[in-house]
C-alpha cells in the first residue's frame, strides 16, 4: 500500500470520527456579538514540520489562523471586496491582494501538460453518504499532486476557490520577475496556472504533493464565533 492510501484510510478515519461530533456540536446560541460560521481545521505536513490550520467560513468573510483567536496573526478574504489581508504581529502594516478587475491572461513561460486521471479506489468509504474519490495530477508526465475528495462542505467551496484564484492572479501577474531557470511545471501548475483543478470534484479531504501533505481534521457547521474575528486591527493596509 501506498503512503498516499496509507494517510488516505487515515483521513478518513479521522473524518468519519468528526462527522458524528460535527452535528451533535453545531446548535450553539449567538448574540449580538457573534455569528454562526463553518469551522474547517486541517493539518499540514511541510517536511518534518507539523501545522495546524483553522478556516472560518461565512457568507462574507474567510479567516485562516492557527485555531487561536488572535487579532494580529491571521489572514482574512473578504469575499464581497474580493481582498486578501495578512496581518502579522510583526508588520507594521497589513498587506493585501485584490482579485484584479480583468482577469489575468498570462501564458505559461514553459510548456504545462497536464493530465488527471481517476485513482481506483477498492471498496471508497463513504462520508455523509457520499463515496470518497481521489485523483492524480501529471504535468509533463510527472506526477504531482493527489487529491482526495468528497461531495461534502459544498457550500464552502466558492469561499476556498476565490481565495485560491486570488493568490494564483497574483503568481501569474508576477510570473516575469521569476527567472525562467528557476521555474517548476510542477510548481507552475498547482499554484498559478491550474491552481483550482481539484475543485471541480469536491472537497479536498487529503491533499499531497511534493515534501507537503494536508489533511481535514474536523469540521463543524453553525460554529460560534466573535464577529470581531472577521474585523482588520487598526494598521495601514498596503495594496
Amino acid at each position: 500500500m501506498t503512503a498516499f492510501f496509507q494517510l488516505l484510510r487515515y483521513s478518513l478515519f479521522i473524518i468519519m470520527t468528526v462527522v458524528v461530533s460535527a452535528y451533535a456540536e453545531n446548535t450553539t446560541n449567538t448574540t449580538s456579538n457573534h455569528l454562526l460560521v463553518t469551522r474547517i481545521d486541517f493539518i499540514e505536513y511541510r517536511g518534518q514540520q507539523v501545522e495546524k490550520l483553522r478556516f472560518l467560513i461565512s457568507k462574507h468573510y474567510l479567516r485562516i489562523d492557527a485555531g487561536k483567536n488572535s487579532h494580529d496573526d491571521f489572514i482574512l478574504l473578504n469575499r464581497d471586496k474580493k481582498v486578501i489581508y495578512s496581518v502579522t504581529p510583526d508588520r507594521e502594516h497589513i498587506y493585501s491582494i485584490a482579485l484584479p478587475l480583468k482577469r489575468v491572461t498570462v501564458v505559461p513561460p514553459i510548456p504545462i501538460n497536464m493530465v488527471i486521471s481517476k485513482l481506483a479506489l477498492p471498496n471508497a468509504p463513504t462520508i455523509m453518504q457520499q463515496v470518497v474519490t481521489a485523483h492524480t495530477l501529471k504535468v509533463n508526465n510527472k506526477v504531482c499532486q493527489k487529491v482526495s475528495h468528497v461531495k461534502v462542505l459544498n457550500e464552502v467551496l466558492d469561499a476556498l476557490i476565490l481565495y485560491t484564484t486570488i493568490l494564483a492572479q497574483r503568481q501569474q501577474a508576477d510570473i516575469d520577475s521569476i527567472p525562467i531557470d528557476l521555474l517548476e511545471p510542477c510548481d507552475l501548475a498547482i499554484s498559478t496556472f491550474h491552481a483550482t483543478w481539484y475543485y471541480r470534484y469536491g472537497f479536498p479531504a487529503m491533499i499531497e504533493q511534493k515534501d507537503y501533505q494536508r489533511f481535514l481534521h474536523n469540521y463543524q457547521e453553525n460554529y460560534a464565533i466573535e464577529r470581531s474575528l472577521f474585523t482588520l486591527p487598526d494598521k495601514t493596509v498596503i495594496h
